[in-house]
């Protein structure tokens, strides 16, 4: 297990030296790239609601789709986090009201209102540190989001799940346990990758 962790901190750091060479000029075309090859899925089309990280550091920043989620219609939920366990609130518009939470991370106020699964398609956007060809994912090593993916993992006709990254972040194969979450599609700057149907 330890050599297996390692393994995991060693990608994590070689992704985060990939993502530090990134000219600033793909770095700033990115979001917009990645929002226009997920709202062209008819997952996208379809969706009513919307589950989305707010970007943090080297994250992809997910602010082109959460404005075009609002400008559709469609609700639009960010994470909170909850000792060791995480949830997805509404968010009132694009800009906020935001909180600072764990970690300098901004989330929705604590009133804000509570995701729950029903009959109308939810898309779930997912961070990661690397992701491969398979749909394996590598987080930062909190398991928030394993932990939340684990819990509505039976929502196969409800829940699409998709990887949102750089295309650095993606490797050639990441390190998994049995535990570890696959996501249903990864949607990069550069690429739309499917891994299984909804």
């Amino acid at each position: 297990m330890i050599r297996f962790q390692g393994r995991k901190e060693a990608l994590r750091k070689d992704v985060k030296t990939q993502l530090s060479t990134l000219e600033e000029k793909e770095r700033g075309d990115a979001p917009l790239h990645a929002a226009s090859l997920l709202m062209q899925t008819p997952q996208w089309k379809e969706c009513a609601h919307l589950l989305t990280y707010l970007a943090f550091r080297e994250e992809l920043d997910t602010h082109p789709l959460i404005e075009a989620a609002f400008h559709a219609g469609k609700t639009v939920y960010a994470p909170v986090i909850q000792k060791s366990s995480m949830e997805f609130l509404c968010l009132e518009s694009p800009s906020g009201p935001f909180v600072e939470g764990k970690w300098g991370l901004r989330e929705p106020h604590p009133s804000a209102e509570i995701w729950t699964p029903n009959s109308e398609l939810t898309v779930m956007i997912v961070p990661g540190m690397a992701f491969d060809e398979k749909g394996q994912r590598l987080g930062r090593g909190g398991g928030y989001y394993d932990r939340f993916l684990r819990r509505f993992q039976n929502l196969n006709q409800t829940l699409w799940r998709v990887g949102y990254a750089f295309e650095a972040q993606v490797v050639e194969k990441v390190p998994t346990l049995p535990h570890d979450q696959p996501i249903d599609a990864l949607i990069t700057n550069k690429k739309t990758r499917q891994f299984s149907c909804l």
